[in-house]
């Protein structure tokens, strides 16, 4: 059995620790897990073999701090697991890279675009791939007048930083008082000024649940594996998912290796529009931790991924349709 050393970083978050028992529990290789994170926590510490300290993700020193781990324990491949680590570690791969050591990720272009939800929405436009109808404001007049304007076309409105993840600093509008929104007075009233820190904003039609997680591994645009999964709570996405085999968001899954040619293993969050086509919600610079829930349904993609960094076939197992995975935080 191959010995490979992987590091786990954000190891402190929801899921991180489910993962990395599962993976430890499953993986064909014998799997030597170095976790990091910004601070000590149970969560971060538990299911590894050693735990480290390091800077935040955005940290002039955060790079040269993983270096020195992959160095001192001899790390085969480094998987970032928040979206600044991703960015950071992108910037300056050849830092982990000169040490035979693989990063989970693709080049920093690629993933400054799929950190910005704007970015990202140009750029599906720009390969005709269908994404929600959406505008760009800079300024509290041009957010007013773009709400005021879905509105007008009886489309529910979101709003939310173009930059951020989940569901920070969203307002979610509605001209008919539909449930869990607030109407366009209130809106104007109590939330308006608060955005005027968060520029550049999208403001978006409402899509409409259920929230899908799709994983998508890919090699050079070339698509290897995606598994789909519907969120059992679409507010809390770590309360468990259902696995599901759904031709349209594979074949999406597919498109978007090839438009943004992936290598690796990401994550993209899924609605439909009124007409129940799936829309991207957005895509993730790095893998979600909720991937978890597909290894437990015993899809393990970290086996895959040092599949793939020796050349070898990944094995095409038969998605578990229908599966139901409950991870083991959510039961706490």
């Amino acid at each position: 059995m191959k010995n490979f050393t992987i590091m786990f970083t954000c190891s402190g978050g929801g899921l991180s620790a489910e993962l990395r028992r599962r993976i430890l529990a499953t993986s064909k290789y014998n799997i030597k897990i170095i976790a990091v994170d910004n601070k000590v926590s149970k969560n971060a510490q538990i299911f590894c073999d050693q735990f480290a300290l390091v800077p935040l993700g955005d940290e002039k020193e955060y790079t040269s701090r993983i270096e020195e781990l992959v160095v001192q324990h001899k790390i085969n491949m480094v998987m970032p697991c928040s979206d600044e680590e991703a960015l950071s570690l992108s910037k300056e791969r050849e830092k982990i890279e000169k040490h035979n050591c693989i990063l989970t990720c693709v080049n920093y272009e690629v993933l400054k675009i799929l950190s910005s939800k704007i970015n990202t929405y140009n750029f599906l436009k720009e390969n005709n791939i269908q994404s929600p109808v959406f505008y760009e404001v800079n300024s509290l007049i041009e957010l007013e007048e773009s709400v005021s304007l879905l509105l007008e076309k009886n489309i529910d409105v979101v709003v939310k930083p173009s930059s951020g993840r989940g569901g920070r600093n969203v307002s979610i509008i509605s001209k008919n008082n539909n449930k869990g929104c607030i109407s366009y007075s209130q809106f104007i009233k109590n939330n308006l000024k608060l955005y005027n820190n968060f520029f550049p904003l999208i403001v978006m039609e409402k899509l409409k649940e259920p929230i899908y997680d799709i994983d998508l591994l890919s090699w050079k645009g070339d698509i290897k594996r995606s598994v789909v999964r519907r969120r059992i709570n679409p507010n809390i996405p770590n309360d468990g998912h259902i696995i599901e085999n759904i031709t349209s968001m594979h074949d999406l899954a597919k498109n978007l290796a090839k438009i943004f040619n992936l290598s690796w293993l990401y994550d993209c969050d899924v609605m439909m529009d009124s007409k129940g086509t799936p829309m991207i919600l957005e895509i993730n610079p790095r893998p979600s931790g909720s991937v978890a829930v597909t290894i437990a349904a015993g899809i393990n993609f970290i086996d895959d991924m040092i599949d793939l960094s020796e050349d070898k076939n990944i094995d095409l197992k038969s998605l578990p349709d229908g599966k139901i995975i409950i991870p083991y935080m959510a039961l706490e």
